[in-house]
């Protein structure tokens, strides 16, 4: 077993670890289908936000997808078992979604945990946990950026600016995009006690007791204060990574407040600008299918990791033996006696112009049932 996971490339068993990793809280391994029904993300467009779904019509008639999203999946899976009171599940699977780089279809795979039917201070401490264990485990050097969106959600209540302004809003906090958020609040005639606190907060972000601080001196409500109560509960259970700075505060971290509600947080490693890691509290979400529960949960990109582990090798294996002729049950035993030893092998017929791009350490050819010109 030593061997095998020895010869596994790097994210591989990153993998593994996070799997034992989350075997060993409790949660267990859910298999998905690729494929869903067009209507669930038609009717959940606002949760996903995404567009150009690959969508096709199956024999019968309906139209379904190549699966954009997990959590919905998991979502409408359990909401189907109106027993069901609680699970913790966690997932290895792949989505198809639209690349805005070059505009391709890729495949990108993640592994996540989900906690559904509970909605405590608890579920959200050991959330957190997990979330940071993981990104331990990716790279030591990490940051988990946490919020309550229940702190903004507080505030627009207050304000009553409509859906479409509201959007608007939250997309230039999210890319802390401090210019223009001020010309749309002046040309919408905001009042301006509400329009210097959403000004300022972009810049709620860095050292977890600093920007609590800060934001206290904003609160206009008791939905904001309760927020920031939750946020300094769950700091209390992490004091050491607070102190490290591996788990920061930051505000501009906003989701769909239609769907999400309470905490949202985000994973980054050094090195590398994008997302890890993110998740949150979604309890509106499976508030849709009739259950009065809590969910919560995160997912791991884990393309995103593939380049980050992309180390040059000095070779592509150990041995490369070309056979002339002799016995090929011999052949195998002698390659079957590398391998057990630990070494990497390859096999290729015999040619005369044979030349390669790939790099090995030694090189022989088979020839008359025995092994021949060491290189």
């Amino acid at each position: 077993m030593k061997k095998f996971i020895s010869s596994l490339k790097e994210e591989e068993k990153i993998i593994l670890k996070l799997r034992k990793h989350y075997e060993q809280y409790g949660y267990k391994k859910i298999k998905l289908s690729k494929f869903e029904s067009y209507d669930l993300y038609n009717e959940n467009a606002d949760f996903i936000k995404i567009e150009n779904i690959i969508t096709f019509m199956a024999p019968t008639g309906k139209l379904q997808t190549l699966r954009p999203d997990v959590t919905l999946s998991i979502v409408k899976k359990y909401a189907r078992d109106k027993k069901k009171e609680m699970e913790k599940l966690y997932y290895i699977e792949n989505i198809y979604r639209l690349s805005k780089e070059d505009m391709e279809y890729k495949e990108l795979n993640q592994i996540g945990v989900e906690i559904l039917g509970e909605s405590d201070g608890y579920s959200d401490f050991e959330i957190i946990n997990l979330a940071a264990e993981s990104m331990e485990l990716i790279n030591k050097n990490f940051i988990l950026d946490i919020s309550n969106i229940n702190y903004l959600s507080g505030l627009f209540e207050e304000m009553n600016l409509g859906y479409t302004l509201e959007e608007e809003v939250l997309m230039n906090i999210q890319h802390k995009n401090v210019h223009d958020l001020e010309k749309i609040l002046t040309k919408e005639n905001v009042e301006s006690k509400y329009k210097e606190i959403l000004i300022k907060i972009p810049d709620l972000s860095g050292k977890f007791h600093n920007v609590i601080t800060e934001a206290e001196k904003l609160v206009l409500n008791e939905k904001m204060q309760k927020a920031l109560d939750e946020l300094k509960m769950l700091g209390q259970a992490f004091p050491k990574m607070i102190k490290n700075g591996k788990i920061l505060l930051d505000f501009s971290i906003v989701n769909s407040l239609d769907y999400y509600n309470g905490l949202i947080f985000h994973g980054y490693i050094e090195n590398n600008p994008k997302i890890i890691l993110s998740g949150g509290n979604y309890d509106k979400l499976i508030e849709k299918y009739d259950k009065n529960k809590g969910a919560t949960g995160f997912a791991i990109y884990l393309d995103e990791l593939s380049g980050k582990y992309k180390i040059e090798k000095e070779y592509d294996f150990d041995i490369l033996i070309l056979y002339k002729n002799g016995d090929n049950a011999k052949l195998l035993n002698i390659v079957k006696k590398y391998i057990d030893q630990g070494l990497t092998i390859r096999t290729e017929k015999y040619r005369e112009d044979f030349n390669t791009n790939f790099k090995y350490k030694e090189k022989y050819i088979f020839e008359d049932d025995r092994l021949v010109g060491k290189e």
